[in-house]
Formats: structure tokens, C-alpha cells, sequence
């Protein structure tokens, strides 16, 4: 039986909420901050991997993740800070 005495000693750990595994184009777009278009051109050229489920197309949150990782390193490369103003992918 729990009493005020138990209660006080509990520790309350607040749930982090579920983790999106997948988003729509027009979402994943958005988080990347490009077109839809452009995210298209990225999934056509195997940059951004997804998925079909039904009639809905959907694309890896990881995939997105793993872009930017991708781009960064490049950029790094280009000028050991990963910031410079080359523009484009």
C-alpha cells in the first residue's frame, strides 16, 4: 500500500515522447530546410532513403540524419570548420 511517506521518496522521471521513425516529403523537407523538389532530386540520386507504405511515400528520420552528418563531414573537409559559403550539395 502506498502512503504520503513512499510517495515523497519516489522519484518521478519524466517519459521522453516517442521518436519519430519517419516523416512525409513535405515534413522531412522542411526540416532540412529545402524544396520539396530539391528533397526529391536528393531521393532520386540515392542521398535520402524511403519508403512506401500504401499510397504513402515516407522518409528515414536516420536518413535525413545521416545527410546532414554526410555534408558536414564534406564540408569539413573543404575547410576544417564545417562552415564556408559553398552553395549547393
Amino acid at each position: 500500500m502506498l502512503n504520503h511517506e513512499t510517495l515523497q521518496d519516489t522519484a518521478i522521471v519524466p517519459l521522453e515522447p516517442a521518436r519519430r521513425l519517419a516523416v512525409r516529403s513535405p515534413e522531412a523537407a522542411q526540416m532540412l530546410g529545402i524544396s520539396r523538389s530539391t528533397l526529391y532530386q536528393l531521393m532520386g540520386d540515392g542521398e535520402v532513403e524511403s519508403i512506401k507504405l500504401g499510397r504513402t511515400r515516407l522518409i528515414l528520420v536516420a536518413s535525413l540524419e545521416s545527410l546532414i552528418e554526410r555534408k558536414r563531414r564534406w564540408l569539413e573537409q573543404l575547410d576544417g570548420s564545417g562552415q564556408t559559403n559553398v552553395r549547393g550539395w
